[in-house]
């Protein structure tokens, strides 16, 4: 599960680069009113990593049961003027912070419940949401950048 985890830090690698070649407009701009921006989607990984992830896992190394706090997916509402690279990086180094609270939870805690949204949840299975949102707001970073890619960039093609 830790390698799971791990991923989110390989595709902010791997988004840094790609992001060098969409235009800014596409990057900040959402598509419809209500749908958010590439920036604001990646933003919000970076918050969630930095606040309710962090705070939920670390409840499962306290001895008394602690209520889980629900992952508001709402999106990122940082300052226009962060750039899309200060988020990207934001987000490699909060999820290598929330990979160490995991690591310390898989040594002692890992046998331990907690309830979410009414249900009990282990360590392992709350890891195991993260890892879920993560790869569907991945698959709509990839799906907008896809979009507005122009044909003959090399290695991509246009719809």
């Amino acid at each position: 599960m830790l390698g799971q985890l791990a991923v989110l830090v390989d595709e902010a690698n791997a988004l840094a680069t790609l992001l060098k070649a969409v235009p800014d407009e596409i990057i900040h701009g959402r598509p419809f009113d209500g749908v958010p921006s590439i920036r604001e989607m990646l933003g919000g990984l970076a918050d969630l990593d930095r606040g309710v992830r962090r705070t939920n896992l670390s409840r499962f190394l306290l001895d008394t049961e602690v209520e889980l706090e629900s992952g508001d997916v709402a999106q990122s509402l940082q300052e226009e003027a962060i750039d899309v690279s200060e988020i990207l990086t934001t987000l490699r180094e909060s999820r290598e912070e929330l990979i160490e609270i995991a690591r310390e939870v898989a040594g002692t805690a890992w046998d331990r419940s907690r309830r979410l949204e009414g249900e009990e949840v282990t360590p392992i299975e709350y890891l195991n949401l993260v890892v879920q949102h993560d790869a569907l707001v991945l698959r709509q970073v990839a799906e907008r950048i896809h979009e507005s890619l122009p044909a003959g960039l090399p290695g991509f093609t246009a719809r």
